[in-house]
């Protein structure tokens, strides 16, 4: 999200700078870093990703800038309590508390249900669209070789 705003209100095909995978003795990919590059007119962009399978992974997006950074924690699943903090120099605060009640695959119920009585054909923004559907499909192809 982050970079379609900086990279002028459109989602852009990263450049993969680094790809590391371990497969397992099954042949399947168990773990798996990336480290991808997003260019554009005024902006560059770095993001390190990683999922496994096998790791404990934490579950926190961490956004870092030139003036500190952003945790947002359990960013694909909140919990009934999740919280974003600010980190800065003069110290960490809370942004948002989120009380959410409501499951991932509610809100998808709900939006996609939206959508139908609506008669749209795709999803708005910040859902994902078809064309974003098929960037990330690309972008998870050129991942997994």
């Amino acid at each position: 999200m982050i970079a379609y705003y900086l990279c002028n209100n459109k989602f852009i095909e990263p450049k993969f700078r680094s790809i590391k995978n371990n497969i397992g003795v099954t042949g399947v990919v168990e773990s798996s870093k990336a480290d991808l590059f997003f260019k554009s007119r005024n902006n560059n962009i770095v993001a390190n990703i990683e999922t496994s399978i096998i790791k404990k992974l934490n579950n926190i997006i961490e956004i870092k800038g030139t003036k500190g950074s952003i945790l947002v924690e359990h960013p694909w699943f909140p919990q009934s309590n999740s919280k974003i903090y600010i980190k800065t120099k003069e110290g960490t605060k809370i942004l948002k508390n989120s009380k959410n009640n409501i499951n991932i695959y509610s809100n998808q119920i709900t939006y996609a249900s939206t959508c139908l009585l609506n008669n749209l054909k795709e999803a708005l923004f910040p859902a994902t669209n078809i064309d974003d559907i098929l960037l990330n499909a690309k972008c998870l192809d050129k991942w997994s070789k």
